[in-house]
């Protein structure tokens, strides 16, 4: 299974300047509870966001152009990994069959897992608070299907499948 997994605002803001316009505990903590064991796909901006890296306890993945990076070997399982494309990352990714692959962020990943039908559900905590923001993630189309919804102290957590 690929879902993508994001946190954003009422209007879509999802980040600013490089990071998230807000800082909610209960979400980072859920966030930890769903990814860990697991595999998670994030964009070079992403990544260089992180505050520690690699995440531990899970196989990080980064999307990048940048041939330096894309030459580094990783040092262990958890990564870094760098994949040129969405697309290679998510094949090789789904020959590890016991782990479910997460999509993290940022705006252009999220655009693209979306338009080239990668994903399968989407988690997203959308927060009850409107806040400033450069990042959005992109409307989500006819085909997603809203199912369960999780209330938490700040937020909702919104499962879409197709």
């Amino acid at each position: 299974m690929v879902s993508i997994i994001v946190a954003s605002d009422p209007k879509g803001v999802i980040g600013k300047d490089g990071g998230l316009p807000w800082y909610n505990k209960e979400d980072l903590k859920l966030f930890k509870e769903r990814t860990t064991g697991n595999i998670i796909i994030m964009g070079r901006i992403t990544w260089d966001s992180l505050p520690k890296k690699p995440l531990p306890n899970r196989m990080n993945v980064v999307i990048t152009r940048n041939k330096d990076l894309l030459a580094i070997e990783p040092e262990n399982l958890d990564g870094p990994h760098f994949y040129p494309s969405l697309e290679e990352a998510v094949a090789d990714m789904k020959l590890l069959p016991d782990k479910q692959i997460f999509v993290i962020g940022g705006e252009q990943i999220y655009k693209n897992a979306l338009e080239k039908n990668l994903v399968n559900e989407i988690i997203l905590s959308r927060m009850k608070e409107r806040h400033e923001g450069d990042r959005f993630f992109p409307s989500l189309g006819p085909s997603w299907k809203l199912g369960k919804m999780e209330a938490h102290d700040g937020f909702d957590v919104l499962h879409f499948r197709r």
